[in-house]
């Protein structure tokens, strides 16, 4: 597979051992995130909110007794958060329609966690008051906090990769 952005992409034939190795040109997973030839994250994307779906859907089932928000919170963070944070830092969406397709996956949690221990909440209203009472962030938040960290400790010499810290260049007055 080649990645490239650019309309013309330069295809080249890869041997080994005197084969030629076939060309993917559909999206392919490596450790856990779909890439596709133009780098957009849109299989990828689609596969975590799908997954995650099901993970709520099974939650809803096998948790219907259940009436303590800690718990809820607890199964919800663990199951679900995990797969829509998991390498964040590589996929983390752009586009608006993609971050609202994500973060409908924890609005679906609130609103089953609302009904389910009795948080009063307007319909059609902002889910702002239930992430403070279960002290939750937005997924976005949790994305951008989570990349800060990263830059933080790549910038501090806590990850080494020197390639990667070379692409940056900082000009700090004298």
């Amino acid at each position: 597979m080649t990645f490239s952005r650019a309309r013309v992409i330069s295809s080249f034939d890869y041997n080994l051992n005197g084969e030629t190795l076939l060309r993917t040109m559909g999206a392919i997973k490596d450790l856990g995130i779909y890439f596709d030839p133009k780098l957009k994250f849109d299989s990828h994307i689609t596969n975590i909110v799908n997954r995650s779906n099901k993970i709520l859907g099974f939650i809803r089932r096998n948790c219907a007794d259940f009436d303590d928000s800690l718990a809820l919170k607890s199964i919800y963070c663990s199951l679900v958060r995990s797969i829509c944070e998991y390498g964040s830092i590589i996929w983390s969406p752009y586009q608006s329609g993609h971050k609202q397709i994500i973060e409908k996956i924890q609005q679906k949690f609130l609103r089953f966690l609302s009904f389910k221990c009795s948080i009063i909440r307007e319909p059609h209203s902002s889910y702002t008051p239930l992430l403070t009472i279960l002290n939750l962030e937005t997924l976005e938040q949790r994305r951008l906090r989570l990349d800060l960290y990263f830059s933080y400790k790549l910038f501090s010499g806590n990850i080494d990769c020197p390639e990667f810290l070379s692409r940056f260049s900082f000009h700090t007055p004298i």
